[in-house]
């Protein structure tokens, strides 16, 4: 049976290469945009060395958190100048701000024609930045019925989307969350072969 890590490391490059096929689907303006979703899945990884965070065991295992291993073991743990990450070297200095950072560089992507109308991606955004606040509430225990709900939100914003260059994103972002539920199931039974599955 595979590691709760090897688990992990696979799923991620599934999700990295998802998200490589959704790009090749678009028009090559919407492409640049489409590809960065890729680094989501990175962004705690990246936060915890940003943060000064050793790195772990692991993390050199994928092909792409090596380089930046390397770097921090050699003594340049400073924010990467190139490669897939530099991007993100501005939330260094303040690693909380990842995400802000994340999503102003997928705007800068998106290509000129999409101010036109960019209703549903601002729908999108609205939807996620409100989830990840509710997320992130010290009040939350269970953040299953909050998946849910981004799930149905997500749904209706789908339907909405079809003929929309949005609708790549929507589906990205659904697949992430289906992505969750599997990593999770897989990993808890990794960890703890011996419990029942649950219903």
């Amino acid at each position: 049976m595979s590691t709760p890590h090897q688990i992990e490391r696979i799923l991620r490059g599934h999700w990295r290469n998802l998200v490589a096929e959704v790009a090749a689907w678009m028009p090559d303006e919407w492409q640049p945009a489409v590809r960065w979703c890729a680094v989501a899945t990175d962004l705690p990884v990246v936060q915890h060395l940003a943060r000064g965070g050793a790195s772990l065991a692991w993390m050199p295992d994928d092909g792409v958190y090596r380089e930046l291993c390397e770097r921090e073991a050699a003594g340049f743990g400073a924010a990467p100048a190139e490669g897939p990450f530099a991007p993100l070297s501005a939330a260094w200095p303040e690693p909380v701000r990842i995400g802000s950072v994340w999503r102003a560089e997928w705007r800068r992507r998106l290509p000129v024609s999409a101010g036109d109308d960019a209703t549903l991606l601002d729908e999108l955004a609205r939807v996620l930045h409100l989830h990840f606040n509710a997320f992130h509430d010290p009040a939350v225990r269970d953040g299953w019925p909050l998946r849910r709900a981004l799930e149905a939100r997500l749904t209706l914003l789908f339907r909405r989307a079809m003929l929309d260059p949005a609708v790549a994103f929507i589906f990205l972002a659904l697949t992430a969350l289906d992505l969750e539920r599997l990593r999770g199931e897989l990993v808890r039974r990794a960890a703890f072969p011996g419990m029942a599955v649950l219903a």
